[in-house]
């Protein structure tokens, strides 16, 4: 609390700028550290984060697989003597000699077992409407923003694949894996999936998203020679490895490596040392009560029919919470040795690709993703309808046991209500209205968010043809979200309080929790990338919309913050 009352800008109103007010001695003071682009609270908790896991690594003693993983791959070898050094030579022997698209595939297919993904990526995803496993293919997230050097981007006919920048698909269709080669012909799937462990007997369904990006790299595949793909491919080996040993990020590379062989060895250490369990029992609580207070603004909600909104409230209700302490999953059978770094990567990434093929079939578990338990973000995932505050999470300055519920709640009980908004949030609509939505219900829906996008659409400037495409719908979802997650945290909070004079703390915390300083490099690259709005923007834009916020603050019209009553955002409820 001292902190966020040092980083008050007295100069600065709160009825003109609260995230200003709030955190403008901060912003005028921080400097950014060496080396770091953005920095903030969320940056403070990764930080944290990263700490508490060298040290787990560390008291694995010298001798430990965990420690012994990671020294042999934290080692500085220059970039321009990595591609030439014999440790590479059985990845780069997957991609020689390509004569064939078969020869293509089973080099990509063979290359993501050990790490190294190309343009498509196979996920092993749960299936809500199948309740199982499936095999989800898509375009891999390291191609769509690849920057390869000036020779392979020419030998990539003009870098036609670092500017496949589609959005990802809303939706996800299935199909059978005989299909891939009918819609999108010219990539030897059958032979992909294969040599990643999918018999196409065995598993009668595969998952299709980014079905357009998908078709446009086929296509693009298809006419650029075999000599060219195998130069990308061949840069790729080079720059997934030198990622994996920390030549872009040190020792943080080799941390993430650890995580993602021992993730659930390493979540079981940190839950035991880092976690109380008042803490995991305030915020399922703070869970309840914040659902509890979205299923009231629901049933408020007059505009949407009796059916519809008990729909509604019944998915929301499916909602589970998962607080990290309690996981299953399988550590990889580390086969560690010292002087074989890249070998120990290879035989890593091998034994966790058998590991997630093994769960096509299969009803769904608590796995256990890479560094989520420490991760300083909520997450929500619609196939499992699951939602995850994470251990990392629940620390200051997110969330303190000493400090007044009004804080807690405008600091981790937003991040709860955002997450809880995905349960309903645009892709849910795009997806699948519940029947029992009336088609009045849904024209209510489109009229109310029309607002929105219109606030959307004015607030961003005019693109030319040579500036990046922002993707809007991904922003308008996130904000959405914001909306709803500062409203219904807010009134579980005065539910629980009844005292409408800790609205200015809850506010208070929730804008200083959200404070990020970055250079204009990341500001730029954020801003095509991410679909949440800069930290300002986010917070003004939710507040402008707020019946309390403006009530809190007596803001009047003239103060910059004001938004006539009649133009401000309000979905659910009144």
């Amino acid at each position: 609390m001292t902190r966020l009352m040092r980083s008050i800008d007295p100069r600065r109103r709160p009825q003109d700028d609260l995230y200003a007010h709030v955190n403008g001695s901060w912003l005028d003071q921080h400097d950014l550290p060496a080396g770091v682009h953005i920095d903030g609270a969320f940056r403070e908790l990764w930080n944290l984060a990263d700490n508490r896991i060298q040290s787990l690594i560390d008291d694995d003693g010298p001798d430990g697989p965990l420690n012994t993983l990671y020294e042999s791959i934290n080692q500085r070898v220059p970039v321009d003597e990595l591609e030439p050094t014999l440790a590479l030579e059985p990845d780069l022997a997957l991609v020689g000699g390509l004569r064939t698209p078969a020869d293509l595939a089973t080099a990509l297919a063979r290359l993501h077992r050990v790490g190294i993904h190309g343009p498509f990526d196979l996920a092993i995803a749960y299936c809500r409407e199948q309740a199982i496993y499936l095999p989800k293919v898509k375009i891999s997230e390291q191609w769509r923003s690849a920057d390869p050097p000036s020779d392979a981007r020419a030998a990539a006919a003009n870098a036609v694949l670092i500017k496949l920048s589609s959005t990802p698909s809303t939706h996800s269709v299935s199909m059978t894996p005989s299909r891939l080669d009918v819609d999108f012909p010219g990539f030897a799937w059958t032979t992909w999936l294969r040599e990643l462990g999918v018999s196409t007997d065995a598993v009668p369904t595969v998952v299709v998203a980014d079905q357009e990006a998908i078709a446009r790299m086929v296509q693009f595949m298809r006419v650029l020679p075999l000599r060219s793909l195998e130069e990308w491919v061949r840069w790729r080996v080079t720059s997934a490895r030198a990622d994996h040993f920390g030549l872009a990020f040190g020792s943080q590379s080799a941390r993430c490596v650890v995580e993602r062989f021992a993730g659930p060895e390493l979540a079981s250490r940190y839950s035991k040392r880092f976690t109380s369990p008042s803490s995991v029992s305030f915020v399922v609580d703070m869970f309840e009560r914040i659902r509890d207070a979205f299923a009231r603004l629901i049933d408020d909600s007059e505009w949407c029919s009796p059916s519809g909104r008990r729909a509604a409230i019944a998915k929301l209700r499916s909602v589970t919470l998962w607080t990290g302490t309690h996981h299953s999953g399988n550590s990889v059978d580390l086969d560690v040795r010292r002087e074989d770094p890249v070998g120990n990567v290879r035989r890593g990434f091998e034994s966790l690709w058998n590991i997630e093929v093994a769960r096509i079939g299969q009803a769904f578990h608590r796995g256990l993703d890479a560094n989520r338990i420490y991760s300083a973000n909520g997450f929500y995932d619609h196939e499992s309808r699951e939602l995850v505050i994470p251990p990392g999470l629940m620390n200051p300055p997110f969330f303190d046991l000493a400090l007044p519920d009004a804080y807690n709640y405008g600091a981790i009980g937003v991040i709860i209500g955002h997450e809880l908004a995905h349960c309903l949030d645009l892709v849910e609509w795009g997806a699948a209205a519940p029947a029992e939505w009336s088609t009045g219900d849904e024209d209510e829906f489109r009229s109310r968010v029309r607002c929105l996008i219109n606030q959307c659409v004015a607030g961003v400037p005019t693109l030319t043809d040579e500036e990046p495409v922002l993707d809007l719908a991904g922003v308008l979802n996130e904000v959405l979200c914001d909306h709803i997650g500062v409203r219904i945290a807010l009134d579980a909070l005065a539910a629980l309080r009844g005292a409408t004079d800790l609205r200015h703390l809850f506010f208070a915390a929730w804008v200083w929790t959200m404070r990020a300083k970055c250079d204009d490099t990341e500001a730029a690259d954020r801003i095509v990338r991410d679909p949440h709005p800069p930290a300002d923007v986010r917070c003004s834009w939710v507040l402008r919309n707020s019946d309390a916020f403006h009530d809190a603050f007596g803001v009047r019209r003239g103060d910059r913050m004001w938004i006539p009553l009649d133009e401000r955002f309000v979905l659910w409820g009144r």
